[in-house]
């Protein structure tokens, strides 16, 4: 399912770096405005389990994920950049997710196997900084 649903991703851009608190997320969101400025369908996927903000940053907070028969819908953000995010499964922002690396990369994995993206341009993927236990 992973290799259909990526198949109508056009473009994959992992946003990463060793350390944390470098802009990493900043980058993402304004990468994300910027195409979708310029008529580029685009989706983010908030990877960074740990601390997941791209919905604050782009007015999101509190919002669900639809499911439907084909899968989970990204939530729709300003200029219809589609969005999914671990913060979006918590019940409020203050609770801590403790998983460690493994069980980060299957959640990581499921996010793109079952998330419906549809057709886009560009799928911006906002990693945890690269200090962590995933393999």
């Amino acid at each position: 399912m992973l290799k259909i649903r990526m198949r109508k991703i056009r473009h994959k851009v992992a946003i990463i770096s060793g350390k944390g608190g470098v802009g990493k997320t900043t980058v993402a969101v304004n990468l994300a405005i910027a195409f979708a400025l310029n008529g580029y369908r685009v989706g983010i996927l908030d990877a960074d389990i740990h601390g997941p903000s791209i919905p604050k940053m782009l007015g999101l907070s509190g919002k669900r994920l639809e499911v439907g028969p084909p899968g989970i819908f990204p939530a729709i953000g300003p200029l219809d950049i589609r969005v999914v995010s671990m913060d979006f499964l918590l019940p409020d922002e203050n609770t801590p997710v403790i998983w460690r690396g493994p069980l980060k990369m299957t959640a990581i994995r499921q996010f793109l196997s079952d998330i419906v993206w549809g057709e886009l341009s560009l799928l911006l993927i906002d990693l945890p900084p690269g200090t962590g236990d995933e393999p």
